[in-house]
């Protein structure tokens, strides 16, 4: 569970971090929200908008998938710690 050195250069270290962690911590399984999000390694991110990144990964099924994280979400999810 770590962030691919493929990485988007663009995204800052701080960026990536709160995006792992939203990911690997907090966000859950949108169809069980018992279960963390399945999630094995993140593959690169996007910087889309100034609010928006795209997150490539791989999922526990192993499959190359995508998602949308929006930087609101980061926001909130550090106003609760």
């Amino acid at each position: 569970m770590s962030i691919s050195s493929t990485t988007t250069s663009s995204v800052s270290q701080s960026v990536y971090n709160d995006i792992h962690t939203f990911l690997f911590k907090v966000y859950t399984d949108p169809c069980d929200e018992s279960k963390p999000y399945p999630i094995k390694e993140i593959s690169k991110i996007k910087i889309l908008d100034k609010r928006t990144y795209a997150v490539y990964y791989v999922s526990t099924n192993n499959k190359n998938e995508s998602l949308l994280v929006y930087s609101g979400e980061l926001e909130n999810m550090k106003l609760k710690n």
